[in-house]
């Protein structure tokens, strides 16, 4: 099936709380960056009990996890499923119009469908913890009379342990998307519909409503697949620093930094249990990557350390014909400046003479104009000393 992804927003809407609730709700096109956990059992209804048969009742009550108020003897939603051999039951009743039976849903043979003021709930995998999701659907409207609008309207109701099925407490609506995209058989293209949720609250239940249109209108009949709710971990921003350097971390939530194995050096992060804890030691080049844990989901985050690699120098020590020592940056390149530490003598050719013997430890940095490097290797300059004779030679004449 071909599928298509959308920005969302909220609808205007004429009851009063739910446009104050909606405004606290704001839907995002922003791609979460990293998720795991799907909370939404069975949410592309891949797995029922029964074949549906064209049935016109509450047939979503044969998905597993699913359920619609009044059950099998209501008229709140079908399960429908096109699998050639096993059941097909590709529209909600035998006599719709052909043009409304697709050939499978977005990700699979099931989807649902259901018009204005039906709604449905979702038993989740385990109860949804007060944090950041992503909530994801596929859906789009068919046309088939006397279901005519083109678009409409889902709500999504939190429903805690303590509530009634079907409840959709007004303060606990989480989001809301519009879905005015057209399916039939001969255009099944699934558009994707997202947005971001926080909660406060332990669900254990999700409830989605085709919400009511205005009196005397039949609305519109919508058919949606693969809901996913996901949890969303994110360990902030990646960033660029100069090497030698130290950055501080933006993990969001509770949860714990690690270090990606194969990173260019060790690190040390100073509080892993932080999410803006700091991390020290990129004394290499490189591009470095700390994963934060959170909610057993991860986010990888890199971090870019440009500028010089340290240098590595050597040592003369004094000499007879030199009093005096000398340090060396070995392989000096072309371009970088270098400075002797102590002293603060500075160069590009990496060469640091007449030093006084006998002193240091001294070590050198090398500089692009924007980063410094760490610290070369250490090197003392040695004492003098010198053995050759002063005497003369006497000759004997016989």
């Amino acid at each position: 099936m071909q599928q298509i992804s959308v920005s969302v927003n909220f609808p205007k809407w004429g009851t009063k709380h739910l446009i104050a609730a909606l405004i606290l709700f704001a839907a995002t096109t922003t791609a979460a960056r990293a998720q795991c956990i799907n909370f939404i059992a069975n949410g592309s209804m891949e797995t029922y009990t029964n074949c549906p048969n064209f049935s016109n009742g509450g047939t979503i009550n044969y998905a597993t996890n699913w359920k619609t108020i009044g059950g099998l003897a209501g008229t709140y939603g079908q399960l429908l499923v096109y699998r050639p051999g096993e059941c097909i039951s590709n529209k909600p009743v035998s006599s719709w119009a052909a043009s409304t039976a697709l050939t499978g849903g977005s990700d699979g043979t099931n989807w649902l469908g259901g018009h204005n003021t039906e709604n449905w709930q979702n038993t989740l995998t385990q109860p949804l913890p007060p944090g950041n999701y992503t909530f994801y659907l596929d859906a789009g409207n068919v046309i088939n009379s006397p279901y005519v609008n083109t678009n409409s309207t889902l709500l999504f109701y939190g429903v805690k342990s303590t509530d009634a099925d079907f409840s959709h407490i007004p303060a606990q609506l989480i989001g809301s998307v519009v879905v005015d995209n057209v399916i039939s058989a001969t255009n099944q293209t699934w558009v994707t519909r997202s947005f971001n949720i926080t909660t406060t609250e332990t669900y254990d239940r999700i409830e989605i409503l085709n919400a009511p249109v205005v009196p005397g209108n039949a609305g519109a009949y919508t058919y949606i697949d693969n809901f996913r709710l996901t949890y969303t971990v994110s360990g902030g921003p990646d960033t660029t620093i100069c090497v030698g350097a130290t950055t501080e971390m933006a993990g969001a939530g509770s949860g714990v930094w690690s270090e990606k194995p194969g990173n260019p050096t060790s690190t040390t992060i100073t509080d892993p249990s932080s999410g803006t804890t700091t991390i020290s030691g990129f004394s290499t080049p490189g591009v470095y990557y700390f994963i934060w844990t959170s909610n057993g989901c991860t986010d990888e985050v890199a971090v870019t350390v440009t500028g010089p690699s340290a240098p590595v120098i050597a040592v003369t020590d004094p000499s007879c014909a030199v009093p005096t020592g000398s340090i060396t940056v070995e392989s000096p390149v072309s371009g970088l400046t270098y400075t002797l530490s102590p002293g603060g003598t500075s160069n590009t050719t990496g060469v640091f003479a007449g030093l006084a013997p006998a002193t240091g430890p001294y070590t050198v940095k090398a500089s692009d104009g924007t980063c410094n490097s760490a610290a070369s290797n250490a090197q003392s300059i040695g004492a003098f000393e010198c053995c050759e004779s002063d005497a003369g030679t006497i000759t004997i004449i016989p």
